[in-house]
């Protein structure tokens, strides 16, 4: 997605119109900002493009993405509607149809407030006027205990505060029943403070997180309020490291289970690969639940890799194997520090040596995680989370 990234406001005189985040940055507010627009307490919102991920910073102004409430420490997840400061948009990139982005309308709870403190002020008056037999409405707190009963809020917790503010805490399955709940709260005149967690809203926060870091194919379930189970090729290193953090600051994430299924299969393809002598020849990639070996071999070489795929297919029968016979690319130079000055033969054995002066053999780790696994005067076989890259040396 890159910097490719665009904004559409919601309400107001400039509804509908859409704005491109050019050059990584924009402002929003009354003083030299990019796009005037007055906010509430005269603040200023920035929005920005920092690796690929989209920011934002009210200058501690409370933010809400998609209904709730954001840190500015996060990025915003791929799509969806901001609102602070009396300001609403939605965000996506280029490509995103984002005219489907409503917010909720109706009254305010001040005004609901007032027109109810009217029908208790009315409602107790003919009270006092009927007969003794006549039953009064069940109580507000009554009423909130039977909205919570309902299906998708039955882990939601109320507490009643001595000013009579409602607090909302715990779980809830579906975001948009809690949605219908806090509308209901509202037509009530209640006022409410809500840090409620939606798994179906955090599944999509972990999801959101996942492909921004390049784990596509992740797939995120939840049976435990507050927990997921993520299934996806992940393996420790450089891209999981980053990705953890971010994991941990999810509001209302306690726990995360991985889950690689593709593992095992990834080191008996790697293996094979390797006792059979073809790792100068060929790179295996994995994509999803498939596996594409690529490389260009003789007659005798093919035939070897025919019986591999043959002993693979028969020890892993769900297996999806195909073979390209091209020649490797140039993409693997990237897995090093730096660039590849000259390889040379000693009494020790067959070594790379960089620009940087680093010196490198087969068991060689590199600062990104992967591993050099096989070397020659042709190339240099490397294995990365799961992937075997064979890069060519051009001497």
């Amino acid at each position: 997605m890159g910097s490719e990234r665009k904004i559409r406001l919601i309400g107001g005189t400039l509804h509908g119109r859409e704005i491109w985040l050019e050059g990584g940055q924009l402002t929003l507010g009354e003083h030299g900002c990019d796009l005037c627009i007055p906010l509430n307490g005269d603040g200023q919102v920035v929005l920005s493009i920092k690796d690929g991920q989209m920011f934002v910073d009210a200058g501690g102004a409370t933010v809400r993405v998609n209904g709730r409430r954001h840190k500015p420490s996060l990025p915003l997840p791929a799509e969806g509607v901001l609102q602070t400061m009396g300001l609403a948009m939605a965000f996506g990139s280029h490509e995103a149809n984002l005219s489907h982005y409503r917010l909720h309308t109706g009254f305010s709870a001040i005004y609901w407030g007032i027109v109810l403190t009217f029908f208790i002020l009315v409602g107790g008056i003919a009270v006092i006027w009927s007969s003794p037999s006549a039953k009064p409405p069940p109580s507000i707190t009554a009423q909130v205990d039977t909205l919570l009963r309902q299906k998708g809020l039955t882990q939601t917790v109320a507490r009643w505060d001595q000013d009579g503010t409602l607090q909302l805490s715990g779980y809830c399955q579906n975001s948009a029943v809690l949605q219908n709940a806090r509308l209901k709260l509202e037509s009530w005149g209640v006022l409410y403070r809500d840090s409620v967690v939606c798994t179906d809203q955090l599944i999509r926060n972990v999801s959101d997180i996942l492909t921004q870091a390049g784990y596509a194919n992740a797939q995120v379930t939840s049976s435990v309020p507050g927990e997921v189970h993520i299934t996806a090729d992940i393996t420790m290193g450089k891209r999981w490291s980053i990705v953890q953090p971010q994991l941990a600051e999810v509001p209302g994430l306690k726990h995360w289970k991985i889950d690689n299924p593709y593992e095992a299969e990834d080191k008996a393809i790697i293996d094979k690969v390797l006792q059979n002598g073809l790792a100068g020849n060929l790179s295996v990639t994995p994509v999803g639940q498939s596996f594409f070996i690529s490389g260009v071999l003789d007659i005798e070489q093919q035939q070897v890799l025919n019986r591999v795929l043959a002993q693979l297919r028969e020890q892993f029968p769900g297996i999806a194997l195909s073979y390209q016979n091209v020649s490797a690319s140039n993409e693997g130079s990237q897995h090093f520090p730096s660039p590849v000055a000259a390889i040379v033969h000693s009494r020790q054995g067959i070594y790379l040596i960089l620009e940087d002066g680093e010196r490198l053999r087969v068991e060689s780790l590199l600062p990104d995680g992967s591993e050099v696994v096989e070397l020659n005067d042709r190339a240099v076989t490397l294995k990365y989370q799961g992937a075997l890259i064979n890069f060519p040396l051009n001497f």
